[in-house]
Parts: C-alpha cells; sequence; structure tokens
C-alpha cells in the first residue's frame, strides 16, 4: 500500500459503478496542484489513476474488487478520504510508484517506453515489482515453478486484463488492448507450448505471421520473400518444406520465434523457449536469441532455469511467490542469498 504524507482530506462526491469497475469522483483542490490525467493519487493509501480533472476535484477508475475489499471499503457520497500524491519513482525512468489492493500475483500496474527503456510497474503478491528493459539488451525473468512468472509475462503481453491500474506504452493508454494488438505495436510473443498451424508447412507457417503487424505485408508475394528471409535468417530454410507438426521440439521452439519475428517487432518476449532441450539444442537456441537481439530487437525472456538465462542477459530479475526478491547482473544474481534460498531451500544451520 502506498505510504506518504497526507496532503489533503478530501471528500467523494458521488460512485458512479459500471459492470467491472467504477468511477469515483473526490473533492480535492490542494493535491491537485501540478497534477495531470494520467498521474496517479493514493486515495486512503489505494493509488488510483487521475482520468478526469475538475475545478474542484478529480476522477479515477477504481475495479470493483478494489472498492469492496480495501481501504475504500464502504464510501459512499460524503465520505471523508485521505489523499496523497503519489511518490516519483527513480528519475532516470520516470513515472509514479503506484500501489494499491492485490487478490493474486502479477498484476501490472503500468508499462511505459521511451527512447532508453521499456519501464514496468507490477503488482505482485503484497510487493510493488519495478522493473526495466534497457532498449536494445536481453532481459531476463526466472524464478522457481509457482514464482508467478507466466502470470506477469501474460499480463504484460496482453493475454490476461490487469486488475487494477493502466497499461501504457508509448504514451498510450493500452489496458483494454487485446493480445493479438500487440503486434502492431512492434510487439511479439512466443509460446511456452507451441502454437503452429500444426497441418501446414514450414514456409506456409511463416508466411502467414508476415501478413500481420505494423509492417504486415500487402501481397503474397511480400510475405514469401519475408518469409524466406526469416527462414534463412533462423535456420529453418533447408526445412520450409516440412510439415510443421512432423518436426520435433528444438525446431518447432525455432519455428515459433521465426513466426514472431515475421511480424517486424522491435520487442520480443520469448516465453521459456530452452525448455526440454538438450545442452547442444540449448546452446544453439542461446545462439539465435543472440543473434536476433543483434539485429536490433530488444528481449525480455522468461525461464525456470537460473543457469540458462546466467549466460545471456544483461540483466536479470527474479520472482519468488509473486515477489520480486532480486534484481542484477548475472554475477550479482548467482551470489546472491536470496536467490540461492529460492532456488535450493535454506539450509539447517550446520550447529544444529
Amino acid at each position: 500500500m502506498f505510504t506518504g504524507i497526507v496532503e489533503e482530506v478530501g471528500a467523494i462526491k458521488n460512485i458512479k459503478r459500471g459492470q467491472h469497475s467504477a468511477v469515483l469522483t473526490i473533492h480535492a483542490k490542494t493535491v491537485l496542484e501540478e497534477t495531470r490525467i494520467g498521474d496517479s493519487i493514493a486515495v486512503n493509501g489505494i493509488c488510483l489513476t487521475v482520468t478526469q480533472l475538475f475545478p474542484d476535484g478529480f476522477s479515477a477508475d477504481v475495479m470493483h474488487e478494489t472498492l469492496n475489499r480495501s481501504s475504500l471499503a464502504g464510501l459512499t457520497a460524503g465520505s471523508v478520504v485521505n489523499l496523497e500524491r503519489a511518490m516519483p519513482a527513480d528519475g532516470r525512468f520516470g513515472g509514479h510508484i503506484v500501489a494499491g489492493h492485490v487478490d493474486g500475483v502479477g498484476h501490472i500496474a503500468n508499462i511505459r517506453k521511451d527512447d532508453t527503456a521499456v519501464w514496468y510497474t507490477v503488482l505482485a503478491g503484497p510487493e510493488i515489482l519495478r522493473y526495466v528493459v534497457e532498449k536494445g539488451s536481453i532481459t531476463g525473468m526466472i524464478g522457481p515453478n509457482g514464482a508467478g512468472k507466466s502470470t506477469t509475462f501474460n499480463m504484460i503481453c496482453g493475454y490476461y486484463p490487469p486488475t487494477e491500474g493502466k497499461i501504457f506504452y508509448n504514451g498510450e493508454d493500452i489496458t483494454n488492448k487485446k493480445a493479438y494488438e500487440y503486434t502492431n505495436m512492434k510487439i511479439a510473443r512466443t509460446f511456452q507450448i507451441m502454437k503452429p498451424l500444426k497441418n501446414l508447412s514450414v514456409l506456409d507457417n511463416v508466411t502467414a505471421a508476415a501478413y500481420f503487424g505494423h509492417a504486415g505485408a500487402k501481397s503474397e508475394k511480400e510475405a514469401k520473400e519475408r518469409a524466406m528471409e526469416v527462414l534463412h535468417f533462423t535456420g529453418l530454410y533447408e526445412k520450409r518444406h516440412v510439415i510443421s507438426k512432423d518436426m520435433g521440439t528444438p525446431d518447432q521452439k525455432r519455428l515459433e520465434m521465426a513466426r514472431a519475428l515475421a511480424t517486424k517487432p522491435e520487442v520480443l518476449f520469448l516465453d521459456e523457449n530452452m525448455a526440454g532441450l538438450n545442452p547442444a539444442e540449448t546452446e544453439e537456441a542461446i545462439q539465435l536469441i543472440r543473434k536476433i537481439n543483434e539485429s536490433g530487437v530488444t528481449i525480455l525472456l522468461i525461464e525456470h532455469h537460473m543457469d540458462l538465462v546466467m549466460g545471456i542477459a544483461d540483466r536479470i530479475y527474479v520472482l519468488d511467490f509473486g515477489k520480486l526478491i532480486a534484481q542484477g547482473t548475472p554475477e550479482e544474481i548467482q551470489n546472491n542469498e536470496r536467490v540461492i534460498d529460492a532456488y535450493l531451500g535454506v539450509a539447517d544451520d550446520a550447529e544444529d
């Protein structure tokens, strides 16, 4: 929960309930100084995003679950509330520290991007997970089974809607964007469980993908030309006529990446692309990921096995039970006691 100095005691003017959320309109003056739409104001410790401004107050959206189960529960017209401005986050990346009621793990509160970084704030368990994916880098998200990696990943990729808060990308509110709309924003992803068009050839799979995204092909000739380029790039050219369902796991995972690349992304999310591979196949996958990154694509990957990420990521974030327990370079993570405990368990004292 957001904590800080109470700047003003406001009053609820009205609460308009919709199907999934409600709009709070709050009387306030002092706290609105220099406040803009999109800024965060904590109401009774629950940080809400300002959606409208008035001369004597503001409106903010709040999910019914938060309104019913947090410190906002029981509010009615005329209720008195404490108001606080959200504290600024790390000045290098901007944005706001946000908070709120959480019932589960991996709730996206904010996503922002500028010319140097993609900046995320994720609510997971009772803590705020704030991490940065530097433009042009390879960033890893790791953690034991059940850590919340897939939940967080799928929220970022638009597959799970946030339970509260807003998602911004390049200054645009994309909270209600569907997953299939992400390719138009130059974002692509792969799946841990491969999802090829199983009765089509490798070439046809990648050709189909080339029609989507911000640079979608306008003709079959253009789509096939792009597909052939991607197949050469990913090492699948010699298998272009193989039916995808007849391929082994390593090639199907490579096909996942090829299909994503056919949409010409700037940011690529990789969901455990090395799971189930033997050491030789894993090394080949790592080389391809490096090659993709060197071509100018920013990469965020999630993995269960810590050692696989150590040799490829520039920076690593570690989740455990929905909490961010460590972040840093591979060397820093490798020597972090909390990370070791999360993977191996806390060792008993030798003297006991």
